[in-house]
Protein backbone atom coordinates (compact mmCIF):
# COMPACT_ATOMS: atom_id res chain seq x y z
CA UNK A 1 0.00 0.00 0.00
CA UNK A 2 1.53 3.28 -1.12
CA UNK A 3 0.73 6.80 -2.24
CA UNK A 4 0.35 6.60 -6.03
CA UNK A 5 0.46 10.28 -7.02
CA UNK A 6 1.18 13.84 -6.00
CA UNK A 7 3.83 15.24 -3.68
CA UNK A 8 4.00 12.05 -1.57
CA UNK A 9 4.10 9.68 -4.56
CA UNK A 10 5.83 6.39 -3.80
CA UNK A 11 5.61 6.81 -0.01
CA UNK A 12 4.77 3.46 1.60
CA UNK A 13 1.89 3.42 4.07
CA UNK A 14 1.69 1.09 7.03
CA UNK A 15 -1.02 -1.51 6.46
CA UNK A 16 -3.33 -2.76 9.19
CA UNK A 17 -2.11 -6.18 10.27
CA UNK A 18 -5.51 -7.75 10.93
CA UNK A 19 -8.21 -8.68 8.41
CA UNK A 20 -10.60 -6.13 9.93
CA UNK A 21 -10.18 -3.74 7.03
CA UNK A 22 -9.93 -4.06 3.28
CA UNK A 23 -7.68 -1.28 1.98
CA UNK A 24 -8.31 0.16 -1.46
CA UNK A 25 -5.87 -1.47 -3.84
CA UNK A 26 -3.28 0.72 -5.56
CA UNK A 27 -4.85 -0.11 -8.93
CA UNK A 28 -8.37 0.96 -7.88
CA UNK A 29 -6.99 4.02 -6.06
CA UNK A 30 -5.07 5.14 -9.13
CA UNK A 31 -8.16 4.69 -11.33
CA UNK A 32 -10.28 6.58 -8.79
CA UNK A 33 -7.93 9.57 -8.68
CA UNK A 34 -7.63 9.64 -12.48
CA UNK A 35 -11.44 9.87 -12.68
CA UNK A 36 -11.76 12.62 -10.07
CA UNK A 37 -8.73 14.64 -11.25
CA UNK A 38 -10.95 17.43 -12.72
CA UNK A 39 -12.59 17.89 -9.29
CA UNK A 40 -9.34 18.13 -7.32
CA UNK A 41 -8.44 21.68 -6.38
CA UNK A 42 -5.67 23.12 -4.23
CA UNK A 43 -6.73 23.57 -0.64
CA UNK A 44 -9.97 21.59 -0.87
CA UNK A 45 -11.57 20.09 2.26
CA UNK A 46 -11.83 16.29 2.18
CA UNK A 47 -13.58 13.74 4.41
CA UNK A 48 -12.46 10.12 4.59
CA UNK A 49 -15.27 8.14 6.28
CA UNK A 50 -14.52 4.60 7.46
CA UNK A 51 -10.92 5.77 7.03
CA UNK A 52 -9.06 2.64 8.11
CA UNK A 53 -5.36 3.41 7.51
CA UNK A 54 -6.16 6.75 5.83
CA UNK A 55 -5.18 5.55 2.38
CA UNK A 56 -7.68 7.71 0.42
CA UNK A 57 -7.47 10.88 2.49
CA UNK A 58 -3.66 10.79 2.47
CA UNK A 59 -3.73 10.38 -1.32
CA UNK A 60 -6.00 13.45 -1.57
CA UNK A 61 -3.60 15.51 0.58
CA UNK A 62 -0.72 14.33 -1.59
CA UNK A 63 -2.61 15.66 -4.60
CA UNK A 64 -3.24 19.11 -3.12
CA UNK A 65 -6.11 18.91 -0.64
CA UNK A 66 -5.67 21.45 2.12
CA UNK A 67 -7.11 19.33 4.90
CA UNK A 68 -8.66 15.92 5.42
CA UNK A 69 -10.99 14.83 8.20
CA UNK A 70 -10.55 11.12 8.91
CA UNK A 71 -13.41 9.33 10.67
CA UNK A 72 -12.74 5.87 12.08
CA UNK A 73 -14.41 3.91 14.89
CA UNK A 74 -11.64 1.38 15.55
CA UNK A 75 -8.90 2.66 17.89
CA UNK A 76 -6.29 0.28 16.45
CA UNK A 77 -6.99 1.50 12.90
CA UNK A 78 -6.81 5.09 14.10
CA UNK A 79 -3.38 4.40 15.66
CA UNK A 80 -2.10 3.06 12.31
CA UNK A 81 -3.65 6.06 10.53
CA UNK A 82 -1.86 8.41 12.93
CA UNK A 83 1.45 6.63 12.20
CA UNK A 84 0.81 7.02 8.45
CA UNK A 85 0.17 10.75 8.87
CA UNK A 86 3.39 11.11 10.86
CA UNK A 87 5.33 9.06 8.32
CA UNK A 88 4.06 11.35 5.53
CA UNK A 89 4.66 14.49 7.64
CA UNK A 90 1.11 15.77 7.08
CA UNK A 91 -0.31 15.55 10.60
CA UNK A 92 -1.00 19.30 10.58
CA UNK A 93 -3.33 18.90 7.59
CA UNK A 94 -5.44 16.18 9.19
CA UNK A 95 -8.20 16.00 11.76
CA UNK A 96 -8.85 12.62 13.35
CA UNK A 97 -12.32 11.73 14.61
CA UNK A 98 -12.77 8.57 16.67
CA UNK A 99 -16.46 7.94 16.12
CA UNK A 100 -19.21 6.05 14.40
CA UNK A 101 -19.69 7.71 10.99
CA UNK A 102 -23.36 8.55 11.60
CA UNK A 103 -22.54 10.41 14.82
CA UNK A 104 -19.54 12.07 13.18
CA UNK A 105 -21.69 13.41 10.33
CA UNK A 106 -24.00 15.07 12.86
CA UNK A 107 -21.04 16.59 14.74
CA UNK A 108 -19.37 17.82 11.55
CA UNK A 109 -22.67 19.34 10.43
CA UNK A 110 -23.01 21.13 13.79
CA UNK A 111 -19.51 22.58 13.21
CA UNK A 112 -20.72 23.83 9.77
CA UNK A 113 -18.21 21.82 7.74
CA UNK A 114 -18.76 21.92 3.96
CA UNK A 115 -16.72 19.25 2.21
CA UNK A 116 -15.54 19.44 -1.39
CA UNK A 117 -14.82 15.71 -1.59
CA UNK A 118 -16.02 12.81 0.54
CA UNK A 119 -14.69 9.25 0.43
CA UNK A 120 -16.97 6.57 1.76
CA UNK A 121 -15.39 3.11 2.01
CA UNK A 122 -17.36 1.07 4.57
CA UNK A 123 -17.01 -2.66 5.23
CA UNK A 124 -18.67 -4.66 2.48
CA UNK A 125 -21.89 -6.62 2.93
CA UNK A 126 -23.32 -4.71 5.90
CA UNK A 127 -25.50 -2.16 4.08
CA UNK A 128 -23.40 0.70 5.46
CA UNK A 129 -22.80 2.37 2.08
CA UNK A 130 -26.51 2.77 1.38
CA UNK A 131 -27.31 3.69 4.99
CA UNK A 132 -24.58 6.35 5.14
CA UNK A 133 -25.55 7.78 1.76
CA UNK A 134 -29.12 8.24 3.04
CA UNK A 135 -27.73 10.40 5.85
CA UNK A 136 -25.28 12.27 3.62
CA UNK A 137 -27.99 13.03 1.06
CA UNK A 138 -29.84 15.09 3.66
CA UNK A 139 -26.75 16.59 5.24
CA UNK A 140 -25.41 20.06 4.54
CA UNK A 141 -21.79 18.82 4.79
CA UNK A 142 -22.20 17.01 1.47
CA UNK A 143 -24.54 19.41 -0.33
CA UNK A 144 -21.90 20.59 -2.83
CA UNK A 145 -19.47 17.70 -2.57
CA UNK A 146 -18.32 14.97 -4.88
CA UNK A 147 -18.98 11.77 -2.92
CA UNK A 148 -17.06 8.66 -3.95
CA UNK A 149 -18.45 5.40 -2.60
CA UNK A 150 -16.33 2.27 -2.75
CA UNK A 151 -18.56 -0.77 -2.36
CA UNK A 152 -18.97 -4.39 -3.29
CA UNK A 153 -19.91 -4.87 -6.95
CA UNK A 154 -22.87 -6.91 -5.70
CA UNK A 155 -24.24 -3.99 -3.62
CA UNK A 156 -26.92 -1.90 -5.29
CA UNK A 157 -26.67 1.87 -4.98
CA UNK A 158 -29.64 4.13 -5.73
CA UNK A 159 -29.57 6.78 -8.46
CA UNK A 160 -29.95 9.53 -5.86
CA UNK A 161 -29.87 10.14 -2.14
CA UNK A 162 -31.50 13.44 -1.20
CA UNK A 163 -29.32 16.19 -2.71
CA UNK A 164 -26.80 13.70 -4.12
CA UNK A 165 -27.21 12.23 -7.62
CA UNK A 166 -25.14 9.52 -9.24
CA UNK A 167 -22.90 10.76 -12.04
CA UNK A 168 -20.81 7.69 -12.81
CA UNK A 169 -20.15 4.11 -11.71
CA UNK A 170 -17.14 1.91 -12.45
CA UNK A 171 -16.52 -1.74 -11.68
CA UNK A 172 -13.13 -3.33 -10.89
CA UNK A 173 -13.59 -7.07 -10.33
CA UNK A 174 -15.54 -7.33 -7.03
CA UNK A 175 -15.21 -3.60 -6.23
CA UNK A 176 -17.36 -0.79 -7.58
CA UNK A 177 -16.87 2.94 -7.37
CA UNK A 178 -19.99 5.10 -7.46
CA UNK A 179 -19.64 8.84 -7.90
CA UNK A 180 -22.33 11.17 -6.58
CA UNK A 181 -22.45 14.94 -6.96
CA UNK A 182 -24.25 17.37 -4.71
CA UNK A 183 -26.42 20.23 -5.88
CA UNK A 184 -24.62 23.16 -7.47
CA UNK A 185 -25.58 26.66 -6.32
Amino acid sequence: MRVVGGSLRGRNLIPFKEDKIRPTSDKVKEALFNIIAPYLTEGMLVADFFAGTGNLGIEAISRGAGKAVFVELDRACLAVLQENLERCKIKGRAELVLSDVKKAIARLEAKAYLFDLIFLDPPYGKGLADETMEILGESTIASKALVVVEHSASDHMKESYGRLEIKDMRKYKNTSLSFFKGEID
